[in-house]
This record gives structure tokens, C-alpha cells and sequence, in this order.
């Protein structure tokens, strides 16, 4: 970065790009929000990496989809279950379970879905054996709760399109080839 390029952000000429503002941030120790917007960070984004490295498969998946697509993502801490991350896009701010099938026989998927999900959404990440992976949004498909957990159970009819227990299909928001 350049004196000139700092210049024309210190007197509003031009905004530094999100790169140079993560890195920025990482080098003054500072919170990327704040730098970027002057606003403090809310609790949850506070040490907002130290999640990220406890994150399973899942929940890096959806959480990189949703940031190639231009939203933010800050991860739990590692000691909470749920949500796994809160995510900002598009206007919106929601939490997010991620989960991964815990048994696949034939067409039927089986999910563990850590309880209380409350307002998450709970995305799930799908692969194929030489297929793609999709990312399925689960939050309305039918759970059996059993306490601390819940399960989902879909099946795939002969068109491939999934369906929870009461027969809703449930739609692919992405498909990574």
C-alpha cells in the first residue's frame, strides 16, 4: 500500500478494498468491522477466528460459499455448539448450523442436528460419490428431537430431488461440480 493509496482513505477519496482491510485489521490488531465501518463489534464477533479453527468440513463449506458471494462470516467460539457461525449476506444476519450426513444407505441421508436450533438455519453439505456436492438448506424439513440432538432423515426419489419425512422436498441452494 502506498502513502498516496492511505491518503485517499484517510480523506474519503476512494475505500480500501476487503482485502486491505483484513489485512489492515491482522496487522493493528484490530476488529475488520470496526476498521472498515467504525462500528464495535457485537459479542459474538469478538475473536471472531477463534471458532474457525474447531470447524468441521461443513460448516468451512457453507461459510466459504457464503464469503466468495461477497458475505461475512464470523465463527463461534470454540467452546459454544450452536450456531457453528453467524453470517451477514445480502442485508441479512442469521446464524448457521452446518451439518454433514451421519449415514447414507442407498437413498436415504440421516443427519445429527445439535439442539436447540432456535433461529439457525441448518445447512447441510451433500456429496455424491462422483457427483457433486450441494448444499441443502434443512431448517423447515421434518426433525425427531430427542433432547440435546435432533435427526433428519431425507430420501432421494427417482427424479434425485430429497425429501424430509412428510415428503417436502427440500431445495439445493448450491451445487459445487
Amino acid at each position: 500500500m502506498s502513502v498516496n493509496t492511505v491518503h485517499k482513505w484517510v480523506h474519503g477519496v476512494s475505500r480500501p478494498r476487503e482485502d486491505n482491510i483484513r489485512a489492515l485489521a491482522g496487522l493493528l490488531q484490530v476488529d475488520e468491522v470496526w476498521l472498515a465501518l467504525g462500528r464495535t463489534p457485537t459479542p459474538a464477533a469478538t475473536g471472531a477466528n477463534a471458532g474457525a479453527d474447531a470447524a468441521h468440513g461443513a460448516a468451512l463449506l457453507v461459510a466459504g460459499l457464503i464469503e466468495v458471494r461477497g458475505g461475512r462470516v464470523t465463527f463461534a467460539s470454540a467452546s459454544q455448539d450452536v450456531p457453528h457461525f453467524t453470517a451477514n449476506f445480502r442485508g441479512d444476519r442469521f446464524d448457521v448450523i452446518a451439518v454433514s450426513p451421519q449415514t447414507a444407505s442407498g437413498e436415504a441421508l440421516s443427519f445429527v442436528v445439535p439442539e436447540p436450533v432456535g433461529d439457525c438455519r441448518v445447512m447441510a453439505v451433500v456429496a455424491k460419490e462422483h457427483g457433486p456436492v450441494a448444499v441443502l438448506d434443512i431448517t423447515k424439513a421434518e426433525r425427531h428431537n430427542f433432547g440435546g440432538f435432533s435427526v433428519i432423515e431425507l430420501t432421494r426419489d427417482p427424479e434425485g430431488r430429497l425429501h424430509d419425512a412428510v415428503g417436502a422436498v427440500i431445495p439445493v441452494q448450491q451445487e459445487i461440480a
